[in-house]
């Protein structure tokens, strides 16, 4: 539980288990091609990482979110679109980025299985998905010798 300026003991700001994870505001200027998603319990790493993914669709014309207050453990986003309802657009978006997040975890799991190590000094990949690495710069016998 985190502690206040005082010392004491603040209540469950972090803890948003009463809270659904997924809300959104009504009022006016709300409507299904118009909404602000109220994300429980994220910060600035999802939010800018699906800004960043929402804003690659070309139906959507304004996607942007805001942490309300550092001590607020959610992030507020909204989301305009032209023709296809912002609801839509964020589970598009989510379902991109997760599949996106498995992609990178296969092939940093591939890589991983592939590294040797080179006089106990230093980590080379020798898979042809890091080709940037400093395998490549050693000669063929060099190579072999590892």
């Amino acid at each position: 539980m985190p502690v206040g300026a005082d010392g004491f003991r603040l209540p469950s700001v972090y803890n948003c288990e009463e809270k659904c994870k997924l809300e959104w505001v009504t009022g006016p200027g709300q409507d299904d091609f118009c909404r602000t998603f109220v994300i429980n319990g994220e910060d600035h790493t999802l939010g800018n990482i699906l800004k960043h993914v929402i804003m690659q669709n070309p139906d959507v014309s304004y996607c942007g979110y805001t942490v309300p207050h550092p001590m607020d453990k959610k992030i507020h986003l909204r989301i305009q679109t032209n023709k296809i309802p912002a609801l839509d657009v964020l589970h598009t978006a989510l379902k991109n980025l997760k599949a996106e997040n498995e992609a990178i975890k296969k092939i940093l799991k591939v890589c991983k299985s592939h590294y040797i190590v080179y006089n106990n000094k230093s980590l080379i990949c020798s898979h042809f998905l890091c080709p940037n690495l400093p395998i490549n710069n050693y000669s063929s016998k060099e190579k072999k010798e590892l």
